[in-house]
């Protein structure tokens, strides 16, 4: 059995062969989605390739990586290599997992189809997918219009020089290539082909396409911005007759509904429960209630639901919504036979809340301190995090899409941080206090911290030496601050 609360380094699947069969009440992690995330080794599975397109995680001699080629189709052996790889975790995530213990993992929307097959393969339940909605998702989209004169602008200075122009030429030439002159309305342009460093002047315009075909395809890209990650919601079967019996004999089958319900952001009304009834209920209807008794919203909160949200997709779909009511008219048609025959009246009264607010009080929003990632960091040299990332290119000047910069410098240069309240909610979903968790890829921690947080016991495996360090250092801090004894 491998030490409780503590990180092991190495491979996952190695290390779960050294643990006994149903020995942990839930798996809960964020796996390599196969997309070579920053050039990582650690998020290939076929030959230094990802199996999702994307890029291909080497510099070019213009400074970012280059995309790999659509129109070439890896054989179904190479795309069936992060999927097998699933099968064989699932294996032994599922042997070592307690009957009705919950498999929680993080996906890439490319990619969440092959992990979902390889743990089902590998004998795990499907229950359901929770999105996890951020508004903080950078887009890594090929702008086709400006790839176009790109092109143009290597093709000219090829033809100028004789030769195939260094990077350094290129980018002093490309800096002024869709750069233009307003004069009456009529865009020029300055001699592009001068290698100067001078400053460009603040009447030049950005943007403007220059060949026939950037003209023609300007605005167009080839990917969306990444602004959710699902999470895949899998059981192990459960070894008894129901799952009443299962969670008396082993603890785990169930989902802590009251413990994740989603707090009311005002007090909500009561209604009188005869006062939401239609008029007309016949006996055949399966609605009759003889009770008047008054009925109010779950006081612990609303059931829930398949979607979390961080804060700031929270704001941005409630600027969306605006304000909204709910006051208990959900209706039935007649025509629905699910309801059985109910008269001539056409609608029958669901019952509300009486509350009011933006859409995002319907969802668990996930509230993270914005410095939680570094803390307990404070030795460790900072860096850039855009530093690690050969998919963006050079990191001097990086921003995010509303101008602030994006390269604070972070002790915890982990890639894919995830936020402690979130995998505290993840964990309260499907554990009990002192229940044993086991993340097969902890990364900087975050797993680990959330169940010292809420009381319960935590088996940390991560491949990555540099990780581990973070990952010790952030959670002997928070450990320190629950006065236990870790790692």
């Amino acid at each position: 059995m491998l030490g409780i609360n503590k990180i092991h380094c190495g491979d996952c699947i190695e290390h779960m062969k050294q643990m006994p069969e149903n020995c942990v009440d839930a798996i809960i992690t964020d796996p390599p989605y196969g997309l070579e995330f920053m050039g990582k080794d650690w998020d290939k599975f076929k030959e230094g390739k990802n199996i999702a397109g994307g890029t291909t995680g080497k510099n070019t001699p213009f400074g970012r990586s280059k995309p790999l080629n659509s129109v070439y189709q890896y054989t179904n052996e190479q795309k069936y290599q992060m999927q097998n790889f699933f099968l064989e975790f699932g294996k032994e995530a599922i042997r070592v997992l307690k009957h009705g213990g919950f498999l929680l993992m993080f996906g890439g929307t490319r990619t969440y189809h092959r992990l979902v097959c390889g743990i089902e393969n590998a004998g795990f339940e499907i229950r359901d997918t929770i999105m996890w909605l951020y508004g903080s998702g950078f887009p890594k989209s090929l702008d086709i219009g400006k790839d176009f004169d790109r092109q143009e602008c290597r093709k000219q200075l090829t033809n100028k020089l004789g030769r195939k122009p260094t990077k350094e030429e290129f980018k002093k030439v490309w800096k002024n290539f869709r750069k233009g002159i307003i004069k009456k309305g009529m865009a020029t342009r300055p001699n592009v082909f001068e290698f100067t460093d001078r400053p460009i002047k603040s009447e030049y315009e950005d943007g403007l396409p220059v060949s026939e075909n950037a003209k023609e395809w300007e605005g167009w890209g080839t990917a969306l911005k990444p602004a959710c990650e699902p999470i895949c919601v899998a059981r192990k079967p459960l070894s008894e007759k129901n799952v009443a019996l299962n969670v008396l004999k082993w603890g785990t089958g169930g989902i802590n509904i009251n413990e994740c319900r989603i707090e009311h952001n005002e007090e909500v009304k009561e209604t009188n429960r005869k006062e939401r009834q239609s008029e007309t209920w016949k006996e055949g209807s399966g609605f009759k209630n003889e009770n008047n008794n008054l009925a109010s919203a779950n006081p612990q909160g609303r059931f829930p639901a398949n979607i979390i949200l961080d804060e700031e997709s929270g704001r941005i779909l409630d600027e969306q919504s605006g304000v909204t009511s709910s006051k208990g008219g959900q209706s039935y048609s007649k025509t629905s036979m699910i309801y059985g025959e109910y008269s001539n009246d056409r609608t029958i009264k669901g019952c509300g809340f009486g509350d009011k607010g933006g859409a995002s009080r319907f969802f668990y929003c996930a509230k993270a301190s914005k410095g939680e990632r570094n803390l307990g960091c404070e030795e460790f040299e900072s860096k850039l995090r855009s530093e690690n990332n050969k998919i963006m290119g050079n990191p001097e000047g990086f921003k995010t899409g509303s101008g602030n910069e994006r390269n604070g410098l972070n002790k915890n240069n982990h890639p894919t941080v995830k936020p402690i309240a979130l995998m505290e909610y993840l964990i309260k979903l499907v554990t009990r206090e002192n229940a044993i968790v086991l993340d097969t890829f902890i990364g900087s921690g975050t797993t680990a911290i959330a169940c010292i947080k809420l009381n319960r016991k935590f088996i940390g495996i991560e491949k990555e030496e540099e990780y581990v360090k973070i990952a010790k250092a952030r959670i002997n801090h928070f450990s320190k601050q629950k006065k236990l004894e870790v790692i």
